[in-house]
C-alpha cells in the first residue's frame, strides 16, 4: 500500500508542470499569465486506513495579490480526486 501512496504523492507533483508544458508553445520564455496558471501541491496526509490522501493545491492570485489553497482528496489508487474546498480569498491548510 505504501508504495501506492508514494507514487500517488509524487505523481501529484509532476502532473501539473507536465500539463503546463504541454500547453505552452516549445521555446517560449514564461510570461507573468504562465506564474499565474502554476500550482504547488504540498502537505499530503494518507488517511487511517490507507486509502485516501488529502493534501492542498496552492496557486496566486495576481489581482488580489494573495495566495489561495484549497483541500482536495485523491485515492490511494489514482482514479479519484475530490475537491473538497473551494473559497476565494481564503487560503485553506494543513489537512489532517
Amino acid at each position: 500500500m505504501a508504495p501506492r501512496l508514494v507514487s500517488l504523492v509524487a505523481a501529484l507533483g509532476l502532473a501539473l508542470p507536465r500539463s503546463l508544458a504541454s500547453q505552452s508553445a516549445p521555446g517560449r520564455p514564461l510570461d507573468l499569465e504562465d506564474l499565474d496558471r502554476l500550482r504547488e501541491v504540498s502537505d499530503p496526509q494518507i488517511s487511517p486506513d490507507g486509502e485516501w490522501v488529502a493534501y492542498v493545491v496552492s496557486a496566486t492570485d495576481r489581482k488580489s495579490d494573495r495566495r489561495n489553497g484549497d483541500l482536495w482528496l485523491a485515492s490511494s489508487d489514482g482514479h479519484t480526486t475530490i475537491r473538497l474546498t473551494k473559497t476565494p480569498g481564503e487560503d485553506e491548510h494543513t489537512p489532517r
